[in-house]
């Protein structure tokens, strides 16, 4: 639902619970099960979004995830997708 009527930006985040934490703050997010699930199909449905913003958790596997996701939507041929710099310890 967060996709469908083209917002200003999305935030993709790594589980549901992060998910439902942007919602409740107000923020368009969608959630993807885990940093390593994106597969890199589905960047074409975030195609009339115009800003991207990876919000992945701080730890290894986030990070790693988000390099992947930020090159599938490169793959793609999006650019400017952001990623959220957590403080450290902060997940």
């Amino acid at each position: 639902d967060a996709l469908l009527d083209a917002p200003e930006r999305v935030y993709v985040t790594e589980g549901a619970i992060d998910c439902l934490s942007m919602e409740e703050m107000g923020l368009r997010a969608v959630a993807i099960p885990g940093a390593g699930a994106f597969k890199p199909k589905w960047a074409a449905l975030f195609d009339d979004v115009p800003e991207v913003v990876l919000a992945l958790d701080n730890d290894d596997a986030g990070r790693e995830g988000a390099a992947r996701i930020a090159e599938a939507f490169a793959a793609a041929g999006r650019d400017g997708i952001r990623s959220v710099q957590w403080p450290d310890g902060i997940k």
